[in-house]
């Protein structure tokens, strides 16, 4: 019988076994998934378990193929989701349309990477500046250099330290 149950769980500071509180310091909670260079990160997070965090860590440069969903991606089951570039690596976005990064119900942190975006839109003369967009009740980028403009559609969004570049001054507000 099959119960759909899943117990995780990690010890409390004031707890301990017989020697210490330390017996499992390195217990993960969630999914950590390592990519290397050239790899799909779109598949990668169709990998995360529902309802679970999903770390992601990049051992290389990866792509995200883009397509035509708006507001949301479509594969992401986890409830937070982290991409770590390390300070090294980094996304590129290619594709035609707009698929966001993070996806109305997880939330999304992106640290120590950059963002390229190769997509190309619908009708490359419409009004919107970026078809790449970053979407996430709950949006946080820290050290993220982005090379290319991003449209963001969250709720909350920080950006610490991140340096934003490619950017045209075309006096719209």
């Amino acid at each position: 019988i099959d119960f759909g149950l899943k117990l995780l769980a990690t010890q409390y500071t004031y707890e301990s076994d017989s020697f210490n509180n330390l017996y499992d310091e390195n217990a993960t909670y969630g999914k950590t998934i390592y990519l290397d260079e050239g790899a799909d990160l779109l598949a990668a997070l169709a990998e995360g378990d529902e309802d679970l965090p999903l770390t992601v860590i990049l051992n290389g440069n990866v792509n995200y193929k883009t397509d035509d969903h708006h507001n949301e991606n479509d594969v992401t089951p986890a409830s937070d989701v982290v991409i770590d570039g390390q300070g090294k690596y980094g996304i590129t976005f290619n594709g035609a349309g707009v698929t966001p990064v993070g996806d109305s119900k997880a939330s999304l942190t992106l640290k120590n990477l950059t963002v390229n975006d190769d997509t190309v839109s619908y009708d490359e003369t419409a009004w919107e500046l970026s078809y790449l967009e970053m979407g996430s009740p709950d949006l946080t980028c820290t050290n993220v250099t982005f090379n290319d403009p991003i449209s963001v559609d969250s709720k909350n969004a920080t950006f610490m330290s991140c340096t934003f570049t490619g950017y045209e001054d075309t006096g719209i507000i």
